[in-house]
């Protein structure tokens, strides 16, 4: 379904709620600092940076560290930060002093392997979904903290894949029942069966915000085939899966698109072209500058309203956050206008496979 849109879009500065911005020991990736100077030209007014960092901001004193790093690139850029914070299986006292901190949005949950690996970039994370509940009571039972919790859901057991993302789902439905008055991120959802899982959970009423990413909305494993780049720079986690996914993807955003629960997160994962280019890529895709034009120019052929655009990329993200809202100031303009793709990040640094793609709107 194609709508008629106008010629030109004004909007809001975007949120974005899952953004890598390395920094500390791999500063080559990305800094924190070129993460917001990139994203105040991309329309982007408020970044949310991840945990998964090496060190891993999962104690008090990376923490600090990162907070400096916030501190000055705000000043420099205009650009406001916020942070998650990781949680172990054995840190969630620590975790509690660091949500009592402003800049602390929520904490990040990501799953481990049982001999300890990531299902995702990083070492941080947990081997025990007990250790969910564990915080749970410590944050609302105990120390009478409401702050979001996000989670990359995968089973660890079950790989990459469709199931996975169901089980790991499902036990996250099966947590939030426990305490439905808790609001969570399922971030990256990206195959048909997770949305599902996500829906069930909406009519039982609880609070599960589904994050969607530019990269699963635009790209399936049979158009990736296609493309002229090296498989390696699509190369991310969770993978984008097969064209069947990407449809259910759009319709739900199309579905969903006055739904609160619904919003754009780029989970832009910035690496070093050189690790790209080597035997053994790293998983993640930057995304962080293509949030908003592959959401207009879905939004072009499949019919999203103006004003949910609105809410996908910055009043959702606001409310269910707890977050300030972001100034007029940082509004922008977007005029329909087809362009083709050369944004750069990290100063040519970072490979992208953007790089040709076409989208309906351009920044005005």
């Amino acid at each position: 379904m194609t709508q008629r849109m106008k010629k030109y879009i004004d909007l809001p500065g975007m949120v974005d709620a899952h953004v890598h911005s390395r920094d500390l020991k791999q500063r080559s990736k990305m800094t924190v600092m070129q993460t917001m100077k990139e994203a105040r030209k991309s329309g982007v007014a408020t970044v949310c940076l991840m945990p998964n960092t090496d060190p891993s901001i999962d104690n008090e004193e990376t923490l600090n560290e990162y907070l400096r790093l916030m501190e000055d690139a705000e000043r420099k850029t205009g650009v406001t930060a916020y942070v998650w914070v990781a949680l172990t299986d054995t840190n969630h006292a620590e975790v509690i002093k660091m949500l009592r901190y402003k800049k602390v949005c929520g904490v990040k949950v990501y799953p481990l392997k049982p001999t300890g690996e990531s299902v995702t970039t990083g070492a941080v994370g947990i081997q025990q979904w007990s250790s969910i509940m564990k915080l749970l009571f410590m944050m609302r039972e105990e120390a009478n903290i409401d702050k979001p919790i996000a989670g990359h859901f995968e089973d660890p057991l079950l790989g990459h894949t469709e199931e996975s993302e169901v089980s790991a789902l499902k036990t996250l439905v099966s947590i939030a029942k426990r305490y439905p008055e808790q609001r969570f991120t399922a971030c990256h959802i990206t195959s048909a069966g997770g949305l599902a899982i996500i829906e069930e959970a909406w009519a039982s009423g609880l609070k599960i915000m589904a994050e969607l990413t530019p990269h699963h909305l635009w790209w399936n494993r049979e158009t990736i085939k296609l493309s002229q780049h090296a498989a390696a720079l699509f190369h991310c986690f969770p993978p984008i899966k097969e064209p069947k996914d990407q449809q259910a993807l759009i319709q739900f955003l199309v579905k969903h698109q006055k739904n609160p629960l619904v919003s754009i997160g780029s989970d832009t994962a910035p690496h070093h072209r050189s690790e790209k280019a080597g035997d053994n890529p790293p998983g993640g895709v930057p995304a962080l500058q293509h949030s908003i034009p592959v959401l207009l120019t879905i939004a072009q052929e499949y019919g999203i309203e103006d004003g949910h655009i609105c809410y996908l990329i910055h009043d959702n993200v606001i409310e269910h956050l707890g977050i300030e809202s972001v100034p007029d100031t940082m509004n922008t303009k977007w005029v329909l206008q087809p362009s083709t793709d050369a944004i750069v990040y990290n100063k040519g640094e970072v490979s992208s496979p953007w790089i040709g793609e076409k989208f309906a709107y351009t920044r005005a």
